[in-house]
């Protein structure tokens, strides 16, 4: 009353007095879900009650299903005649088809081309909720940042208060989020983890590197019967070795590639940054990527783990990788081939913003 606001005592008076001026209508039509995402729905107490004082004045079938109306109801699904679509397989012109493309965009392009179609050909983008929670993407981004302005302002030797440092960087990016009871309640003590073991985990890797370079932009361009093709990155992390290669890292705050995946050229992320790497691509790193890392820093139980690619030729994998890649340039490069979706459902995406333009359960008749 002190701000001047409407108490929420009359808005139900007043939705009250709208029910039942209309109520008193020559016909009255009341309706509910009686399922919810499929799921059978409970009529409401107040429902229950109107059935109770209908059914003492002798009007006990008011509420009941009118067969008529649940009959036209049937009949809006009910076509003449039904035409499975085929699957989407859109072939725009070479000169529609994109030219440059990240790591992680490559892998899409692998285990579903169609979502390359919708969003570097249509231009179509997500619109993602106002004012939304943040979710386990928002938290990768967060740790990404947080470990690309540690290792910067710490490339060689650590200090003595690291932990304090590296906290007091995640702090800085995680910014208002902490205010919001699930981030702090939920992601800090998980950040907390992951800080413990990584910094563990620094002091006994530092020792073998010379400097760790952070968040690294790179390009290779080859050339392709459409025309020259490029493919870029932002790598997580170089660490120069004191025997004179490098190693290659990639954060995951999620789950890592399986060993097949990686064999087969499906998680080519790392393989395509070693070969990046060996055609001179990132500005001031020059050599060969002698091993390839997946750092996965979860938070839970363990807080952090170490996972090389199991292949003792990183080169051999990286030629495998580029070469796939090429030929998957040059199978594009043709006009008439489709960007289908999801080509093999063994190796589709776990996650994707154009699954339901692709319609991937509906049936095509033979």
């Amino acid at each position: 009353r002190e701000f001047g606001l409407g108490l929420p005592e009359r808005a139900i008076g007043i939705a009250a007095h709208d029910f039942a001026q209309a109520l008193g209508a020559p016909e009255v039509a009341l309706t509910r879900a009686t399922r919810s995402e499929g799921v059978p729905t409970v009529a409401s107490r107040w429902l229950l009650r109107l059935d109770t004082v209908l059914q003492a004045v002798g009007l006990g079938d008011a509420l009941g299903p009118d067969e008529v109306v649940r009959r036209a109801a049937e009949l809006i699904d009910d076509a003449e005649q039904y035409r499975p679509l085929p699957p989407a397989e859109p072939r725009p012109p070479l000169a529609a088809r994109p030219r440059k493309l990240s790591v992680t965009q490559i892998e899409t392009w692998l285990r579903d081309p169609y979502a390359i179609y919708a969003r570097h050909i249509l231009g179509l983008a997500p619109l993602h909720e106002l004012d939304a929670d943040p979710g386990p993407a928002e938290l990768g981004t967060i740790i990404h940042r947080t470990l690309e302005a540690f290792v910067r302002c710490f490339p060689g030797t650590l200090p003595s208060n690291a932990y304090s440092e590296l906290l007091r960087i995640a702090r800085n990016q995680f910014g208002t989020l902490l205010s919001r009871p699930g981030a702090w309640a939920f992601w800090w003590p998980r950040f907390e983890r992951i800080a413990h073991w990584l910094l563990a985990e620094e002091r006994s890797h530092r020792p073998a590197v010379v400097e760790s370079l952070s968040e690294c932009e790179g390009r290779w361009t080859f050339a392709s019967r459409g025309g020259p093709f490029t493919i870029t990155t932002k790598a997580d992390r170089i660490d120069r070795l004191i025997d004179g290669g490098f190693l290659l890292v990639d954060y995951k705050t999620g789950s890592v590639p399986s060993s097949s995946a990686v064999q087969a050229g499906l998680a080519p992320q790392l393989p395509l940054e070693g070969a990046i790497l060996r055609a001179g691509g990132f500005a001031g790193v020059n050599g060969s990527a002698t091993a390839l890392e997946y750092w996965r820093l979860s938070g839970g139980r363990p807080a952090g783990e170490r996972r090389p690619i199991d292949n003792a030729d990183p080169d051999g994998l990286i030629d495998l990788v580029s070469a796939r890649v090429k030929a998957l340039v040059e199978r594009f490069d043709d006009p008439n081939t489709p960007y289908l979706a999801v080509p093999s459902p063994r190796w589709a995406p776990r996650f994707s913003d154009y699954r339901h333009l692709e319609r991937l359960a509906e049936e095509t008749d033979e």
